[in-house]
């Protein structure tokens, strides 16, 4: 489990680092969907503002001491407490200072729970995707992953994901006189299968199009309990099913690797 070490305004970046090596086609990592909390391999990264006052009200003491209102019967007149020219009983319930669960690797206990500020995210993507002892030669290889995004924010703002869509995988120790001819690519896709209002919906894109990564409401962000509830009390959060295409072909031997940047921006909410 990472911790949640700072929290930033606008946006936070994690990098996935992809390699591959020549030699036999046996892959040494695999991508495994997460069912349950988050699962190892993956890591976080986070953003979004936390109120610094304003303390959460315990359960049960909602009731402000010395706001009595009076009010009676004079001259065979009712009043009341909003006639008499005040506002009756305001009640309120505000999370402003309050926390979120995260439900940790296993969402069945709490003994790895973590508590996180309202007004704040996380987006867990995995640390590594890679190849060893692959063959030289013309390769084209697909690996499925979930991002996660959990957490509290003000209903006005969505978080915006993007990462760097098309990344050329480079071998540090090749130059073009020893590795002529070879190259690898991996490309980035996404797809969100979400319900609204009842009606099942996908969404799907590219992220090396303008903006064409997947937003996420405040109602996505801490997750709908109707379709996911940990039995922890964890935020369910939603996800976004990522697809990388690592293809191009190798002369020589060595590694060609690089990084996929994802990026968590704060934006105003526009709906889905």
């Amino acid at each position: 489990m990472a911790s949640f070490g700072r929290v930033a305004r606008c946006a936070a970046t994690i990098g996935l680092s992809l390699a591959m090596a020549c030699g036999s086609a046996v892959p040494a990592f695999a991508v495994t969907q997460p069912v349950d909390g988050t699962p190892e391999g993956y890591t976080y990264s986070e953003t979004g503002t936390a109120p610094a006052d304003a303390k959460a009200t315990e359960s049960g003491n909602g009731v402000v001491e010395d706001t009595y209102h009076q009010f009676g019967t004079m001259n065979s007149s009712e009043t009341s407490a909003t006639s008499s020219g005040a506002e009756g009983v305001h009640v309120s319930y505000s999370t402003v200072g309050g926390t979120w669960t995260d439900s940790g690797p296993d969402d069945t206990i709490t003994d790895d729970n973590v508590e996180y500020p309202n007004g704040t995210f996380q987006v867990t993507v995995p640390k590594e995707i890679k190849y060893e002892n692959m063959h030289v030669g013309k390769f084209d290889l697909t690996d499925t992953y979930d991002v996660w995004i959990r957490g509290v924010i003000p209903n006005d703002k969505a978080v915006h994901l993007s990462a760097s869509g098309i990344v050329t995988l480079v071998n540090p120790l090749d130059n073009d006189l020893s590795n002529f001819g070879s190259e690898a690519t991996a490309q980035v896709t996404w797809e969100r299968n979400f319900t609204e209002k009842g009606v099942p919906k996908t969404l799907s894109g590219n992220y090396w199009d303008t903006n064409g990564g997947p937003t996420f409401s405040a109602f996505d962000v801490y997750g709908s309990s109707s379709e996911y509830a940990a039995d922890d009390g964890g935020a369910p959060g939603s996800i976004s099913e990522d697809k990388v295409n690592l293809k191009g072909y190798t002369t020589s031997v060595g590694t060609w690797q690089g990084n996929i940047t994802y990026t968590a921006t704060l934006v105003p909410a526009t709906g889905k």
